[in-house]
């Protein structure tokens, strides 16, 4: 639109020559004092004739915000619009809300940019016409099945989200042509491959199986019984994998109540808590559980993004929201993993973290449908998180609790992991290992006694065999490189008071 407006306006004389540029904060914000006054400058004297088009405008400064770089810009704007009118038009683009926060902040804004235009997302019917048109300028044509009544709507309706519309619109919607397209070549050199030949026609015509994914009934099995089986390789954890699967049971009934015409439970949210000590397991259920939802079709993608405060929270503000907003986008599809969820706001006074946690809210209900958003930290921490917040509360009904592994299940988890790197220990060695893994569980620290410390330990073992073998002349046998020594695991017992013993 805006490309449409710079050409509107040369024809009717108001501009010289037309031009649209498009600059957003990094091209207007220096790095250093003085020079975003500069470079906001030049990007208006490119525009001069034509359109500065400034994307996510409301970034270039936040209401109540200290970013002084992003006041300057902002002034500069008001002043240049001023002293060019007449020369440039200048439009500010960006979501709704946040633009009428940003215009707000400055007086000047609000009376210089009076003219504002809500652009709608586009209804299913619209999407439906880009989609043909789409496909016709691509060199493409629909078959006839997708022309009658409103079967290219109900097309659109079943492979686009609604969640999905906000953050892609038309862009939806060539993903999805350029997609079957894909679909269509592969289907189409199947067909010469058995036939030899095809009619011309054919080789343009885009079906309705090519604009949905195959059916994948068996290998969806597959896939589900494959993610059960990783749940159950893992050591311990018995409570969890129970709950794991009494939530997948009880999302397979629903869809089969539905399916059946009956009543099941509607809007069920998919979004929970992990809560437990470090090294039990969390991020490595998180990950089978995204799988196990994009096997049973609760998730279209199944990844796994994991982030903490550090990857939510900006160093200006203003951008907290819209990186947050980014990395929730990115996990659209799967899950997102926030890993100590409960440092995202540190206190009262942490208005970047609050900002941060709002979006993320916020966002869990606006992709509700393609989207699980996973909260994972300390047992006492959460449960402080969860009271603060009644959007947590209300979102996160589900909560599941990683115990501290037994003494047993340490040894056990340091016999597969000496499996993947062929080592074995002697005799002295697991007893000495069982002695120290008994003192970490009786101590029940945060940090000792769980799949983390036995890592840390097996580390320091093989660091004391390294030690021991280098000092023996002669190459080594491969028993030798293999075997683990109670000596190697000496100073571990010397630090726990185990020496001896």
């Amino acid at each position: 639109v805006a490309r449409l407006v710079a050409r509107l306006f040369k024809s009717l004389g108001v501009l010289k020559k037309g031009q649209l540029i498009e600059v957003t904060r990094k091209d207007l914000i220096g790095a250093h004092h003085g020079e975003t006054a500069q470079l906001t400058s030049d990007a208006v004297k490119r525009a001069l004739g034509g359109v500065l088009f400034i994307d996510e405008a409301y970034a270039l400064r936040h209401d109540g915000s200290s970013d002084s770089a992003g006041q300057e810009c902002v002034n500069t704007l008001v002043k240049e619009s001023e002293d060019h009118a007449g020369e440039v038009v200048i439009i500010l683009a960006g979501y709704g809300k946040e633009m009428a926060a940003f215009l707000s902040s400055n007086s000047g804004l609000a009376s210089r940019f009076p003219n504002v235009f809500a652009f709608a997302d586009y209804s299913v019917d619209e999407l439906a016409r880009i989609l043909a048109e789409l496909t016709a300028v691509k060199g493409f044509s629909l078959e006839e099945s997708l022309l009658e009544g409103d079967s290219l709507t109900q097309l659109v309706a079943r492979t686009i989200k609604p969640a999905e519309v906000p953050k892609g619109n038309g862009r939806l919607v060539r993903n999805l042509v350029e997609r079957a397209i894909a679909r269509q070549t592969d289907r189409m050199f199947g067909v010469l491959q058995d036939a030899g030949t095809v009619a011309h026609g054919a080789l343009t015509t885009l079906t309705e199986a090519d604009f949905e994914s195959p059916p994948s009934g068996a290998k969806s099995e597959e896939n589900l019984a494959a993610a059960f089986r990783q749940l159950d390789a893992i050591v311990g954890l018995g409570s969890v994998k129970t709950f794991v699967r009494q939530l997948a049971a009880q999302m397979q009934l629903n869809a089969e109540r539905r399916e059946a015409g009956m009543k099941a439970a509607a809007d069920t949210s998919l979004h929970m808590m992990f809560v437990g000590n470090p090294g039990t397991g969390k991020t490595s259920v998180a990950r089978i559980v995204a799988a196990i939802y994009k096997a049973m079709g609760l998730l279209r993608l199944g990844h796994l993004v994991e982030v903490d405060r550090s990857a939510l929270v900006a160093g200006y503000a203003g951008q907290t929201a819209i990186k947050t907003r980014q990395l929730v986008e990115s996990a659209l599809g799967g899950m997102l993993f926030v890993d100590e969820a409960y440092a995202i706001v540190t206190d009262e006074r942490d208005h970047f973290g609050r900002e941060a946690l709002d979006t993320l809210i916020k966002c869990t209900e606006d992709f509700r449908d393609d989207l699980v958003v996973v909260l994972a930290g300390y047992p006492d921490e959460m449960k402080r998180l969860a009271a603060s917040n009644p959007g947590i509360r209300s979102r996160f009904a589900t909560t599941i609790s990683f115990p501290d592994y037994t003494a047993e299940e340490l040894m056990a988890i340091t016999d597969a992991q000496l499996a993947d790197e062929q080592l074995v220990i002697a005799l002295e060695a697991r007893a000495s290992l069982g002695s120290i893994f008994r003192a970490m569980v009786a101590v029940r620290d945060r940090e000792c006694g769980n799949g983390r410390a036995v890592r840390n330990l097996l580390e320091r073992a093989k660091r004391e065999q390294a030690l021991r073998l280098v000092g023996l002349p002669g190459k080594k046998s491969k028993e030798q490189l293999m075997l683990l020594l109670a000596d190697d695991f000496a100073p571990v017992l010397g630090e726990l008071g185990l020496a001896g013993r």
